[in-house]
Parts: structure tokens; C-alpha cells; sequence
């Protein structure tokens, strides 16, 4: 067993595209479709917060008098 490492060139392999071009522009295509999907759930999140963290502080108000 030797001590010292090898040099040895790897063998040289061609590469092949594993997507064609029309599965790499659909895949851009369902990226667009999810961006909009998790936007959309973003804002509808942040709105139902806004809506719940309001009527708490009426409640509060209202309650506190």
C-alpha cells in the first residue's frame, strides 16, 4: 500500500444535458405558478393577522373601559 497519492488524470466523461430545453422553460413556468401561490398565501396571511390582531385590541379597549 502506498503512501502517496495518485496524479493520475480521471477519464473524461461528455456530459449530456439531462433537460431539454422545453422541460428547463417548463420548469420556469410551475417556479412562476408557485412564486404567485406563495405570494398570494403571504398577503392573505398577513391580512387575516392584521384582521385578528384589531379586533383583539377592540376587544381589549372595550373590555378594559
Amino acid at each position: 500500500m502506498s503512501e502517496h497519492a495518485t496524479t493520475e488524470p480521471a477519464a473524461t466523461a461528455v456530459a449530456s444535458p439531462e433537460f431539454d430545453k422545453r422541460e428547463i422553460a417548463q420548469f420556469g413556468n410551475d417556479d412562476g405558478h408557485a412564486v404567485t401561490a406563495i405570494g398570494r398565501m403571504l398577503v392573505i396571511f398577513f391580512f387575516y393577522s392584521l384582521i385578528i390582531m384589531l379586533g383583539v385590541t377592540l376587544w381589549t379597549w372595550i373590555w378594559a373601559r
